[in-house]
């Protein structure tokens, strides 16, 4: 089983679950087309069933068939995403049981992460776990392996129970006393841009660094892709800022991923206008909610968020202080 799909679609925009004999037999298309997104193809360990990941119903929820691609069932039907963008081979957002009874996958709610075992077939209610983003899941004897991270959690390799919930740190990232740097966890926030509600993260300092009786000034995340999500993991140059006393704003614009297809498709053929007017929406936001001072607010970006970054300066240069543009993407 794998996945593909034809130039000038991208994997993330329409794609295929192709199945084929190893010796031989016909190529077999059993998911998959034009507008829906779909990736991840793996078998169950005794090779009956076959699961990937599709946005049919608008959102990325894990489907599971027949090992010929039958009688395709959502795991859980959810307005949640389950998968992010296949900008890349190698993404492990979901993973079987060793005897194939369940599914194991990491739930986007709003940026933050949330690791679910459901059972497949019907044969009990999902279990959630605690809110953390867990990657490259695996699942073996010893339990499910993934690498973990959070608000307030450097990046690290675990082992989770699955039923118990309890999770051993094997390896971890960062040098040990990160953790005490500062470290704060952001709120899901929104704000309306036009017609349409924008979805972002906010990050409040402990103690701002124009004193206790001001607005801190604001530093403006914005991310790239232009169909990447800022999400709630470890995330040093954030961490950074906090512990100096700024609030930063993460806006995830319409075109980011973890909100939805719709959402997602939004900015198609209108990059460098939904999104720098969503941006511009929530600096104003930020300073009428009093969530900053107005008259201090920085933002940078990298790559597709370097070139909505460039556009806000040019077009919108009296909300802004300063601006970094970090290998943004101009003509």
């Amino acid at each position: 089983a794998w996945h593909e799909w034809d130039l000038p679609a991208r994997a993330w925009d329409g794609a295929r679950i192709a199945l084929a004999g190893i010796d031989r037999g016909p190529v077999t298309v059993v998911a998959g087309g034009p507008g829906e997104a779909v990736g991840q193809p793996r078998f169950s360990p005794d090779g009956e069933r076959l699961a990937w990941v599709s946005d049919r119903s608008g959102w990325w929820n894990v489907m599971v068939a027949t090992a010929g691609g039958r009688r395709a069932r959502p795991l859980v039907a959810e307005a949640h995403d389950h998968a992010e963008p296949a900008w890349g081979p190698g993404q492990r957002s979901f993973a079987w049981a060793p005897d194939g009874r369940a599914i194991a996958f990491t739930r986007n709610e709003l940026g933050f992460g949330r690791l679910v075992v459901a059972p497949v077939g019907g044969r009990g209610r999902p279990r959630d776990g605690a809110k953390a983003w867990l990657l490259g899941l695996d699942w073996g004897a010893g339990g499910i392996l993934a690498t973990r991270s959070g608000g307030k959690t450097p990046n690290q390799v675990v082992v989770t129970a699955p039923s118990a919930g309890s999770r051993r740190v094997v390896a971890r990232g960062p040098v040990a006393g990160f953790e005490a740097c500062s470290l704060v966890e952001p709120e899901p926030v929104s704000w309306r841009s036009g017609r349409a509600t924008v979805h972002g993260l906010l990050w409040r300092p402990e103690r701002g660094a124009l004193g206790p009786d001001r607005p801190p000034p604001l530093y403006v995340h914005i991310h790239g892709g232009p169909t990447d999500q800022l999400t709630v993991v470890g995330n040093a140059r954030i961490a950074y800022w906090v512990s100096r006393g700024y609030a930063v704003l993460a806006p995830n614009y319409r075109g980011s991923s973890g909100h939805g297809r719709a959402y997602r498709d939004a900015l198609n053929e209108r990059w460098g206008e939904v999104d720098v007017a969503d941006v511009a929406a929530g600096i104003r936001h930020a300073g009428r909610s009093g969530w900053c001072d107005p008259a201090r607010v920085a933002v940078a970006g990298g790559s597709a968020g370097g070139f909505t970054v460039l556009l806000l300066a040019a077009r919108h240069g009296d909300l802004i202080a300063a601006a970094v543009s970090l290998f943004g993407v101009p003509d």
